[in-house]
């Protein structure tokens, strides 16, 4: 009996380890990078490795914008086209008064 429930038991645990090093996770990533950093200090390009992180950090933030953006296209623009008639409505204005002095065609 204490063979089997030790058995179980390895087996269990065999299992967990293998189950949790396949699926290591996205959240991971940073956990794995000290680790590696930490375990293998002297061999490691310091500068390399900063600007790999910084790079992978702007990918992902061109990423999140390219998104916002793909969102928020339709009201920006309509204000820029609101925008441009503004000033084209000013400039036709200033057109048709070419001889009054008003301010606002200086």
């Amino acid at each position: 009996m204490k063979k089997a429930v030790i058995g179980f038991i390895v087996f269990w645990l065999s299992f967990n380890l293998l189950y949790n090093y396949a699926n290591a996770g996205e959240n991971d990533y940073p956990v794995a990078v000290a680790g590696h950093v930490i375990t293998n200090h002297e061999l490691i390009d310091k500068q390399k490795l900063m600007e790999a992180e910084i790079n992978k950090i702007g990918a992902q933030f061109a990423l999140e914008m390219i998104s916002i953006m793909q969102k928020h296209m339709p009201s920006i623009i309509d204000g820029l086209m609101a925008e441009m008639r503004n000033e084209i409505a000013q400039k036709q204005k200033c057109e048709y008064l070419k001889n009054d002095t008003s301010l606002e065609c200086k």
